[in-house]
């Protein structure tokens, strides 16, 4: 069962130029296991602790999104996915020097210390299937100082 979150609050936040203690506050939610949602270039994205698994079903939840469909994981920069990832191919090296940060997503074998479901229910398969989740470098102010703060958020 899901534990909903009792409050909502509004922030307002200059995209352009965060206020730096706005972004704070957020990124405290995010710590206590809450959901943020923030702008991102054309729509919104939501932003959770992604090695927190209840706040990764709330995410979900809030999204009514199928739970096979694993999630988009944000990082600031692409020395974050030694946490997330088995193995950065050369390739996706090479893709993320030329367009990050910016609007391309990689594909990755997930690590296993990930909650099975941010990875679509299938990170915690040891065989050929392995987990998998999209890394993603935000080209974006209001996003990127989420990441700095509390390890990777997802959208």
């Amino acid at each position: 069962m899901i534990k909903k979150q009792s409050s909502l609050k509004m922030l307002r936040v200059d995209p352009l130029h965060p206020a730096h203690d706005l972004i704070n506050e957020a990124a405290l939610v995010i710590k206590n296991g809450g959901v943020i949602a923030f702008p991102t270039r054309h729509l919104y994205g939501l932003g959770a602790d992604a090695f927190n698994a209840d706040a990764v079903n709330r995410v979900f939840e809030i999204k009514r999104r199928p739970h096979d469909k694993p999630l988009l994981v944000l990082i600031d920069k692409p020395y974050d996915l030694t946490r997330l990832v088995q193995q950065v191919p050369y390739a996706a090296t090479r893709i993320m020097e030329r367009f990050w940060p910016g609007a391309v997503t990689i594909v990755f074998k997930a690590k296993h210390i990930l909650p099975i479901n941010l990875t679509g229910r299938y990170g915690k398969n040891r065989g050929a299937n392995a987990g998998t989740s999209g890394g993603f470098s935000a080209d974006n102010r209001c996003s990127r100082p989420y990441n700095r703060h509390k390890r990777q958020h997802y959208r």
